[in-house]
């Protein structure tokens, strides 16, 4: 079954604003848009990135608890900590390991 895979890959980016929250790409640049962009709107990332991963992994998870729904589960952790992982290494890459 294929579920709105836009949706499925909105959480890339939901999890780059989750860490220009925690780098403040902007700083540097216009101090007060980072409060503003980063601090401000960033912030729903984070409850969007949960409902929408908890909607496409432990859907499945919660309907029947069987071998392939919590591999899918560990499948989905891995993937997600490499996406955070070039997610953070491209901002600091990108903006200098200070701001990191």
């Amino acid at each position: 079954m294929k579920k709105n895979q836009g949706i499925d890959q909105f959480r890339v980016l939901l999890a780059m604003m989750v860490v220009a929250i925690h780098c403040l790409p902007l700083h540097r640049l216009w101090p007060d848009g980072d409060i503003l962009i980063t601090l401000t709107l960033f912030r729903i990332a984070v409850p969007f990135f949960f409902m929408i991963s908890g909607y496409y992994v432990f859907s499945d998870l919660a309907t029947q608890n069987s071998y392939p729904a919590r591999q899918r589960v560990w499948q989905f952790i891995k993937k997600q900590l490499q996406v955070y992982l070039i997610a953070t290494l491209l901002f600091c890459r990108l903006l200098g390991t200070a701001a990191c």
